[in-house]
């Protein structure tokens, strides 16, 4: 499927069952490039583990280094080249929905909407000043890694647990360095709840 100048990617198969989340890591020992334009239905992190790469998302190129965290919202289109050096970094990808609860609320849209929103001009690329924040962010994403290749019963369970304290940390951080960088151009009514609920639905029943 091809649509906003990038191929559309599938969802991760796993045993033959799509999966709400993928993880795996990227090495390369020279310039290259990774991945074409592209998008999906998940949200993707990307953390640099050595080297440097760049990221075009939406547009717009960034460059991301070791100890930097990359974030593509869903269905948002992206591509990855890594510099002259190489670089390795791990991905995690989820489902939306992995972020939120059972009851949906209008709390819970507030901190989700930012990654739904392409339109929303959050920062890409997460530089930690706090060291404190940036060895959590470095311990979660080495445990969702172990979690996803173990694949020991409820690791699902478990990467979610490190996806949300992840996000907590780059929500707070984001709040602290730009107070306005999280604001959207829309107030979670409820309808608006309703409709995003019904399109995350739908993103989970669809067929290609």
């Amino acid at each position: 499927v091809m649509n906003r100048a990038g191929k559309y990617e599938h969802r991760f198969l796993r045993d033959g069952i799509e999966m709400p989340i993928h993880c795996h890591t990227v090495e390369f020992f020279s310039s290259k490039v990774i991945a074409n334009a592209h998008y999906h239905d998940y949200i993707e992190l990307l953390y640099c583990i050595d080297g440097c790469a760049s990221a075009v998302i939406g547009g717009r190129e960034y460059t991301f280094t070791k100890a930097d965290l990359v974030i593509v919202n869903a269905n948002e289109v992206h591509s990855i080249a890594s510099g002259d050096g190489g670089c390795k970094y791990h991905v995690i990808k989820f489902m939306p929905k992995l972020l939120k609860t059972d009851d949906f609320s209008v709390l819970g849209t507030k901190y989700l909407l930012p990654f739904l929103e392409n339109s929303v001009n959050h920062p890409r690329v997460i530089r930690f000043e706090n060291d404190e924040w940036s060895k959590r962010c470095e311990k979660l994403v080495a445990d969702a890694m172990a979690e996803w290749v173990r694949g020991e019963y409820g690791y699902e369970l478990s990467i979610q647990g490190s996806i949300i304290s992840l996000f907590v940390i780059v929500l707070r951080h984001w709040q602290e360095s730009n107070p306005n960088a999280l604001k959207s151009n829309v107030t979670p009514t409820k309808k608006l709840i309703t409709s995003v609920e019904k399109v995350m639905k739908l993103s989970e029943k669809r067929f290609y």
